[in-house]
């Protein structure tokens, strides 16, 4: 959106952030009381990336870290499915299909891997110094990191549309 309006990243998210404060004003909903900014807890998010690489759960390809979601015996127990049924039915297997949001990478060991930490092309916009070189977080990521520090290890409470269920909520679980 930045590019393709020839804005800057935060001019972006302050307009949909705005947008949202008046919305929550207009419907009588308390505002939160913290807004945390994912670029603003990249120290955070690399801090538990490492924790993820010391536990095991990860592997590294040549441009990103991965989530091993291998490593979890019940890894679809969230969204109330199994790897067979993504595997054999038919309309489970076009909303999973590898590659459909994203690129695919062929160094993942698994479908549902998912990236952690992701080394950043030259003409990436949003780009960090990390251990890992110039990065960015993987999407998923970003809620468990700000979700960890802020609300503990574990939390009841996440909302999101129902489409987020059996990929990101079921990451941020992982």
């Amino acid at each position: 959106a930045a590019r393709r309006e020839n804005k800057d990243p935060y001019e972006i998210a302050n307009f949909y952030m705005n947008a949202f404060l008046k919305d929550i004003d207009k419907l009588n909903i308390d505002k939160p009381e913290i807004i945390a900014r994912a670029t603003e807890h990249i120290d955070v998010m690399e801090q538990y990336v490492k924790k993820k690489i010391e536990n095991g759960y990860t592997y590294q390809t040549e441009d990103t870290i991965y989530f091993d979601t291998s490593k979890l015996k019940d890894y679809y127990v969230f969204s109330n499915q199994n790897e067979k049924e993504l595997l054999l039915s038919g309309k489970k297997v076009e909303e999973q299909k590898a590659g459909a949001r994203v690129d695919f990478d062929n160094n993942k060991k698994n479908i549902s891997d998912f990236a952690l930490w992701i080394k950043a092309p030259e003409n990436h916009i949003m780009k960090w110094d990390t251990f890992f070189g110039k990065c960015y977080p993987g999407w998923h990521l970003e809620c468990s990191a700000m979700g960890y520090k802020y609300l503990g290890e574990e939390f009841d409470i996440h909302t999101g549309g129902i489409d987020h269920i059996p990929i990101h909520h079921e990451n941020e679980i992982a």
